[in-house]
């Protein structure tokens, strides 16, 4: 971009991201504001391009603009067959859940609903993860620790993995992250 007068804030403005995708302002701002419009993935490539998004962030701005219709609408029927059903229950004294693409818990083992117990309590969010930081990244492992009512801290490394057969669910799994946490599974303790 040519230098221009004195920002007060870093990055690009609304303009300068719609010159440099190569769309109208208007139709870039109708995309901010989430307005049904009919992008191409082409122009939303563009778009990605411009405001060097990872692959994670990527694929999210494909879904928030719709670009993806059939995963989108997968994620919301998508249910637990047998065989998934059976995976999670013989994970225990390991935590485990499905959850699809929106959050919403589809299965969970005894495990999992223990370690949580108070949060299934409450009426508004059981049945979906309330996703505060609005961050998006790739799954990845990652190390968590736990305030258990009765046991007390519990550290976990959690794993996503995904689903196969282009099922749009993940199966979130919370390994011991020390040996003392392994003592202390509510599961495992008697």
């Amino acid at each position: 971009m040519a230098p221009g007068p004195r920002r007060r804030t870093p990055g690009l403005r609304r303009e300068e991201v719609a010159l440099l995708a190569g769309v109208g302002i208007t139709w870039y701002t109708w995309l901010e504001q989430g307005r049904e419009i009919n992008a191409s993935i082409q122009v939303l490539d563009a778009v990605a391009r411009t405001l060097r998004l990872e692959p994670a962030e990527r694929r999210h701005l494909y879904v928030l603009a719709e670009a993806v219709p059939v995963l989108v609408a997968a994620a919301e029927r998508c249910t637990v067959n047998e065989a998934m059903t059976e995976i999670v229950y013989s994970l225990d004294p390991l935590p485990a859940i499905v959850m699809n693409g929106r959050f919403d818990s589809l299965q969970a083992n005894d495990a999992y609903l223990e370690l949580f117990r108070d949060w299934h309590t409450d009426p508004c969010v059981h049945k979906n993860g309330l996703w505060a930081l609005h961050e998006v990244a790739d799954p990845e492992p990652r190390t968590r620790t736990y305030l258990h009512p009765t046991v007390g801290p519990l550290t976990f490394t959690v794993s996503e993995l995904q689903i196969p057969s282009g099922h749009p669910a993940r199966l979130i799994v919370y390994t011991p992250a020390d040996d003392e946490t392994r003592k202390l599974l509510p599961s495992t303790r008697d």
